[in-house]
């Protein structure tokens, strides 16, 4: 008897296990629309207008993320989208402030200053990465992320940076006005992911959306 109820519970272990939603699991699911709606046509014009494009990589799927750098799902987001670029042929960054009074604006403001000048992915790679303190050293945020790249021979280390932030702010106010409040917002092929899933981001990675 103790045997027979050891097999059982073994059969039902193994059946959990095999019907756990794991990596392996989430992949063969598609996403409802009710996780990933679609996206208004004039919503997905708007944004992606404004949106810059900062990594490219060997996929067919074209991205478009919004995110404040300061926020910690954005930066999960960030990271796994890296982390799986042979999915994706163009990630859009649309950098919005959430946290401007820990200074987000401000080295978003740079992020964009330096994709200006060709740096654009290792600067938002940095921002992403900056450590998040709560004292208000704005200008001590700002020179952090400077360090973090070689600069160029001549560039100015004061640059003003106020049209990038006014471009920060304009973009915080779009996606306010479309209903994308909070971050991150992850756009694959039209539907739109609000906040971080690692599961659903890999399955809208990998389906025909």
């Amino acid at each position: 008897m103790k045997q027979s109820n050891g097999i059982l519970l073994l059969g039902l272990l193994c059946a959990w296990l095999f019907f756990m939603p794991g990596d392996g699991a989430w992949a063969a699911r598609t996403l409802s629309k009710e996780i990933a709606p679609d996206v208004p046509a004039q919503t997905f014009d708007l944004l992606d207008q404004h949106a810059v494009v900062f990594f490219e990589g060997s996929g067919q799927k074209d991205l478009i993320l919004i995110a404040d750098v300061f926020c910690v799902n954005s930066r999960k987001t960030h990271d796994l989208l890296k982390k799986n670029m042979e999915y994706i042929r163009s990630l859009k960054v649309l950098l919005v402030t959430r946290y401007p009074q820990l200074g987000s604006d401000i080295v978003a403001a740079h992020v964009l200053r330096m994709h200006a000048s060709g740096k654009g992915g290792l600067s938002l790679d940095s921002a992403f990465n900056l450590d998040i303190t709560r004292d208000g050293d704005f200008k001590a945020r700002r020179e952090a992320l400077i360090e973090t790249f070689q600069r160029d021979p001549g560039e100015d280390e004061k640059t003003d940076t106020l049209a990038e932030l006014e471009t920060v702010r304009r973009n915080t106010k779009i996606a306010g006005e479309v209903g994308y409040s909070g971050t991150p917002h992850i756009i694959v092929g039209k539907r739109v992911l609000h906040g971080y899933s690692r599961a659903a981001i890999k399955i809208m990675l990998k389906e025909d959306l």
